[in-house]
């Protein structure tokens, strides 16, 4: 992912839908991103409610093989969509915990 090694956030935009990127972008809630949900929501939504398959990068965030192949919704649309995207939740642990990397692990196996 292209924001390997740095921090992102997931907000909700002007466009009331849900985005990943950097700090810039989130405090001007721009669609702008990384990543979005095309799902639009009336109220800030968590991310594990929002449909899986909804899911769309941009060249900046997507493998130049896989932007290039990737599914559109219109032939000059700068979105392709993230053939699987899966959000989990993990309370309680730094990212410097051996658990979480366990738990990652275990995660990453499933998908």
């Amino acid at each position: 992912w292209a924001a390997e090694g740095s921090t992102l956030f997931m907000y909700r935009s002007v466009r009331d839908v849900t985005a990943i990127s950097g700090d810039e972008d989130c405090a001007m809630g721009r669609d702008n991103c990384y990543m979005l949900n095309e799902q639009k929501t009336a109220a800030a939504t968590a991310p594990t409610a929002l449909p899986s398959d909804g899911w769309v990068s941009n060249k900046r965030a997507t493998l130049v093989s896989m932007y290039r192949s990737g599914d559109r919704s219109c032939p000059r649309c700068p979105w392709v969509r993230v053939p699987s995207m899966c959000i989990a939740v993990m309370h309680g642990l730094s990212d410097d915990d051996a658990t979480m990397a366990v738990a990652l692990r275990q995660l990453a196996a499933l998908a």
